[in-house]
C-alpha cells in the first residue's frame, strides 16, 4: 500500500487462518496520516473492508478502521487537535 511518499508492505498469508493475539476491539497496526477522509474515499472506491469511520474520537483523532486481506485490523488516525470546532 502506498500513499504520497509513504509505502507500507504487507504479505498475504499462505494459510487460511492467521494466528494473532489481539485483544477484542484492538487494532493490529495504527498509522498516523493526513487526509483520512480522502483515504477513506479512496479505499471505499477500491472495495476495502471498512469497519468504522472515518469518525472523530474524543482523544482528538479522526480515525478510519479497515480489515486487510489477512484479516488484520488497521487503524488510520489523523490529529484533529488543531482543527477549529
Amino acid at each position: 500500500m502506498s500513499r504520497d511518499d509513504v509505502q507500507v508492505f504487507f504479505s498475504r498469508a499462505d494459510q487460511p487462518h492467521v494466528e494473532r493475539d489481539r485483544a477484542e476491539g484492538a487494532n493490529d497496526a495504527y498509522l498516523n496520516v493526513g487526509g483520512v477522509d480522502a483515504l477513506a474515499a479512496e479505499l471505499r472506491n477500491r472495495g476495502a473492508d471498512i469497519l468504522d469511520g472515518p469518525e472523530d474520537r474524543i482523544y482528538q483523532q479522526r480515525e478510519l478502521v479497515v480489515r486487510d486481506c489477512n484479516g488484520l485490523v488497521l487503524t488510520f488516525g489523523e490529529d484533529t487537535s488543531g482543527r477549529a470546532t
